[in-house]
């Protein structure tokens, strides 16, 4: 597992590999890999720069914002996949740009504003969650499909109680 300081390299890897395969026109014949992002919110070398291109003499160079645009957009072809996780819708919109979400074909959200909702699902389903522990997950295959599910299921009484006895015996 690397540390967020690894990033940029890794992007540098990444997008070199999937320029590789794109320019032999391979398919994902050799390997197949994941980009896990855990945190997303937290990888600030990922937001996109407003002042980028304005005289900073390295407009050449690319930019880690930009090479997780190419990843996303080219990689699932070649055979690299990203996912990514992030705290809060806002933390989302602040490291992503607009179109960038869009090229997730699979997305799973707990309960959003409406607007955010149709920001991310082109739908409100979000933003009608009732119940908690609920979310919403959004498939390009499955196209007008929306599926509300729990993550997980709340444990039975009988083992609740069974691990609280337990565990009083243990301090007692």
């Amino acid at each position: 597992m690397l540390g967020r300081r690894d990033l940029p390299g890794v992007l540098t890897e990444l997008t070199a590999e999937i320029e590789r395969r794109n320019d032999e026109q391979a398919s994902a014949g050799g390997w197949t890999g994941y980009l896990i992002i855990q945190g997303l919110h937290r990888a600030r070398d990922l937001r996109p720069d407003p002042g980028r291109g304005f005289g900073l003499g390295d407009e050449d160079k690319a930019h880690p914002p930009e090479q997780f645009s190419t990843i996303l957009r080219e990689g699932p072809e070649v055979g690299v996949h990203t996912l990514v996780w992030c705290d809060t819708f806002l933390n989302l919109d602040r490291t992503l740009e607009s179109r960038a979400l869009h090229e997730f074909g699979q997305r799973v959200a707990g309960s959003l504003s409406q607007d955010d909702s149709m920001r991310v699902f082109d739908d409100a389903a979000a933003a009608r969650i009732d119940r908690p522990h609920r979310l919403i997950k959004f498939d390009e295959d499955q196209v007008g499909v929306l599926e509300k599910f729990r993550p997980y299921r709340i444990p039975a009484t009988t083992w609740l109680e069974y691990t609280a006895e337990t565990l009083r015996k243990r301090a007692g």
